[in-house]
């Protein structure tokens, strides 16, 4: 994973990350109590699980993750790349 991290003034406290997920692999759960998360597929296909349903998505596909949610990812075959957005 890759985070760029520049001032927060500069990102108005918005932050981005680059992250890859295999075959099998499984991200942990995830909770931001208090930022909306937004993902955007670039490659592959993404699992997302957010409250109990998984949803599939794939290159150009965005979800918008509601804070204070419980939410996890898995790739659906192969590799999977997203941005994932914070704020």
């Amino acid at each position: 994973m890759l985070t760029a991290a520049p001032p927060a003034v500069s990102t108005h406290g918005a932050t981005l990350t680059f992250e890859t997920v295999r075959d099998a692999d499984v991200a942990p759960l995830r909770l931001r109590p208090t930022e909306e998360t937004l993902l955007r597929v670039i490659a592959g296909e993404l699992l997302v699980t957010v409250a109990g349903e998984t949803r599939r998505l794939g290159p150009g596909e965005e979800a918008l993750l509601p804070a204070g949610l419980p939410h996890r990812f898995a790739c659906a075959s192969g590799e999977a790349r997203f941005l994932a957005g914070y704020r």
